[in-house]
């Protein structure tokens, strides 16, 4: 069943997001010890990241962080969702989860 939530503003949408994930992050580490984020890159979730890093209460250094999409480019090029994951999620406390990007120097992403 879908369920219908709104929101007045941006920000009221990014802090329900953020704690219903959190919730969700630390239910995992409770029941495994660990917990896998993993998200879409683009502009649409910076301010969701910028919640997310801020709220009290989670044990970072058991979250492993990894995208579902990416630009194949250096994390140097202002198109790299790794980039904006860095920077917009990845501060403060939440700078101990283990990050890994899709994005390899040298390598391509053909199999």
């Amino acid at each position: 069943m879908i369920e219908r939530h709104d929101y007045e503003n941006p920000d009221q949408l990014a802090l329900a997001l953020a704690n219903s994930v959190a919730n969700n992050l630390r239910s995992a580490i409770g029941q495994r010890s660990i917990a896998s984020l993993v998200v879409s890159g683009g502009s649409t979730p910076k301010l969701f990241f910028q919640t997310l890093a801020q709220l009290d209460g989670l044990d970072w250094s058991k979250i492993v962080v990894s995208l579902v999409d990416e630009r194949w480019v250096d994390m140097s090029s202002e198109r790299s969702n790794a980039a904006m994951v860095k920077k917009y999620l990845l501060q403060g406390p939440a700078e101990q989860a283990l990050f890994i990007p899709l994005y390899r120097e040298g390598k391509t992403p053909d199999i």
